[in-house]
């Protein structure tokens, strides 16, 4: 094996190897961007539950509506 040869050899693999890593980072980038929208949603929902609870709270008759459930069911339920 020549010198020229050993180098193209080494060249390609530190090319394959650089390939990698950017599939890897890819990967890893896309798991974190995964994460930030799952944790995003659970804070929308929460939101969307929490605003929902107000508006049924506020609400004449549905406030009536959770009295009378409690009053029921208990207030645990």
């Amino acid at each position: 094996m020549t010198r020229d040869e050993r180098d193209e050899f080494w060249i390609r693999a530190y090319r394959l190897r650089a390939g990698a890593y950017r599939g890897a980072a890819a990967r890893d980038e896309m798991c974190a961007v995964a994460i930030e929208a799952a944790r995003s949603f659970r804070h929308l929902s929460e939101t969307i539950s929490a605003a929902e609870a107000a508006d049924i709270a506020t609400h004449p008759c549905l406030a009536e509506l959770n009295v009378q459930l409690n009053g029921y069911y208990g207030d645990d339920h």
